[in-house]
């Protein structure tokens, strides 16, 4: 248990150095108003994940050591995730269509939707493989999805200087770590679905569903409340700041 705990620390700590690193490379290849439309997709993303597909991990959390050997489970959660993606879509269309979001929102949440999924699918990925009881797959995931996102990121900043495109390449790095690992025992057939499997996960998640909506309105409500007040280059140093922090810790 010791060497596990071990493991799962460096799995947090390293991925959390090479984050660091990144934050740093970024805010020097990009100016601060640049930077700020960076957090700004961060925060869309986070508040895409808290409304639609936090609670579903944990829920997944919560069944998956009394369901390990049922073989519809894991399809189960597998196809409610993709229903969560086409869910999400459908509130982005509408947002869209409805004009509620100024010009410059809107690209943005089409390359933060994309990005939620990639976002959610390497949380859910990553607690499969806690779940399964391994600690060194959960180790080289974080590694891997954070040595990436250094790569492709700083990479991308450095000949675009384009925000969505570092964006693009944060959400990719992180979909391609999920990939590499992806869980077994997926499989989509719809015959597979099993709705008492599907009931059961609404049933646990629904409470922290509410809890992590408004977790993550709060998260996203604070960034947009600054650049109303003070600019998008406020926002810039505001993620800067948040950033080290949460890294720190």
């Amino acid at each position: 248990m010791l060497r596990d705990s071990v493991i799962y620390i460096l799995a947090r700590a390293v991925p959390s150095l090479l984050g660091f690193v990144t934050g740093m490379a970024l805010t020097w290849l990009l100016t601060p108003t640049e930077y700020g439309t960076y957090g700004l997709g961060i925060a869309m993303v986070t508040l895409l994940a808290g409304v639609f597909f936090d609670w579903h991990a944990l829920s997944f959390m919560r069944f998956f050591q009394a369901n390990a050997t049922n073989p519809v489970f894991m399809p189960t959660v597998v196809q409610s995730f993709l229903m969560l993606c086409g869910a999400s879509a459908i509130l982005a269309g509408a947002v869209d269509v409805s004009g509620l979001l100024p010009l410059e929102y809107r690209g943005l949440l089409w390359v933060s939707l994309p990005g939620c999924w990639a976002f959610a699918w390497f949380e859910l990925a990553s607690r499969v493989e806690v779940a399964r009881f391994r600690p060194m797959r959960y180790f080289w995931m974080n590694f891997m999805r954070n040595a990436l996102i250094l790569g492709l990121s700083v990479l991308v900043a450095w000949m675009f200087r384009a925000p969505l495109w570092v964006l693009g390449a944060t959400y990719l790095s992180m979909f391609l770590a999920a990939l590499v690992f992806h869980p077994s025992g997926i499989r989509l057939s719809p015959r597979l679905f099993d709705t008492d499997v599907a009931r059961r996960l609404v049933a646990f998640g629904w409470a922290m569903a509410i809890v992590r909506a408004t977790g993550g309105v709060s998260f996203a409500l604070d960034r947009m409340l600054l650049e109303t007040l003070a600019g998008r280059d406020a926002v810039g140093y505001y993620t800067v700041a948040y950033s080290l922090a949460q890294t720190t810790i």
